[in-house]
């Protein structure tokens, strides 16, 4: 077998290099994005969508996607919650199956999973999301 160029060798060991230095998620980064989430879901259960929605970005590009298609901006999406998840009818909210990518040292993105118990009707709505 015919030894390869050391610039051949330097370049495959630099792009392993590169290629294994994923962002790290730490801990305390964890924490507070589960923090969110748990705020989230105690608003939500105590049927406050106001709060619920104080996790959203008040730009006019935060959006949702739903069955109703994509809402854009902070009051909208509220509006549509409002709509069809009056105070009787927002069950229990509960989230899991988080995955978390460290985008860049300022950005991690999250997937996950919403459960809404119905409890009155014996059915839980599931979603993903990702944020």
């Amino acid at each position: 077998m015919k030894a390869l160029p050391f610039h051949y060798l330097l370049v495959f060991v630099l792009t392993l290099s590169c290629g294994s230095h994923h962002h790290v998620i730490h801990d305390a980064e964890k924490t507070g994005i589960l923090d969110n989430f748990k705020r989230q879901k105690e608003c939500w259960n105590n049927g406050d969508l106001k709060c619920y929605m104080e996790a959203y970005m008040a730009t006019p590009n935060v959006q949702t996607i739903s069955r109703a298609g994509v809402t854009l901006g902070k009051s909208n999406i509220l509006a549509q919650y409002m709509k069809y998840f009056p105070p009787d009818k927002m069950g229990n909210l509960e989230f899991d199956n988080f995955t978390f990518k460290k985008l860049s040292p300022k950005f991690i993105y999250v997937v996950g999973r919403f459960n809404l118990d119905f409890s009155n009707q014996d059915k839980i709505n599931q979603g993903w999301f990702s944020v």
